[in-house]
């Protein structure tokens, strides 16, 4: 399981685990790639962003980068969020543990399991 990785590096990281679980007489190729992730639904993607990182800031108590929660948050339109997502299948997480960073919760759940999941199934 991995988190606030970018997708292009989901790839080498599952490489890396694999290689050392041979090193040890180990095999985790049929293992999932899972990925911790966030998403926040919201065709005005500044206010989704804002929002995302207020409430992971007051989580975590930090005070994340812009790049760091635009990372780690799949941010905008449904569209926009699928798109963000699907990177990281292309990349090879087979599965995705999402967060929803808003104070909205019900709400965020109901656009998630009626606008983005299905494209997934």
């Amino acid at each position: 399981m991995t988190t606030a990785n970018p997708a292009d590096q989901i790839g080498e990281l599952r490489r890396r685990v694999l290689e050392y679980a041979g090193d040890y007489g180990r095999n985790f190729d049929e293992l999932p790639c899972s990925l911790y992730y966030n998403i926040n639904i919201n065709e005005d993607r500044e206010a989704e962003f804002q929002e995302s990182k207020t409430y992971l800031d007051q989580y975590y108590s930090v005070d994340y980068k812009r790049e760091v929660v635009e990372n780690w948050v799949a941010l905008g339109s449904p569209d926009q969020c699928i798109r963000q997502l699907q990177t990281f299948v292309d990349a090879g997480a087979t599965d995705i543990l999402l967060r929803i960073p808003s104070w909205e919760q019900k709400a965020q759940f109901r656009r998630l399991v009626g606008e983005v999941l299905p494209y997934f199934a």
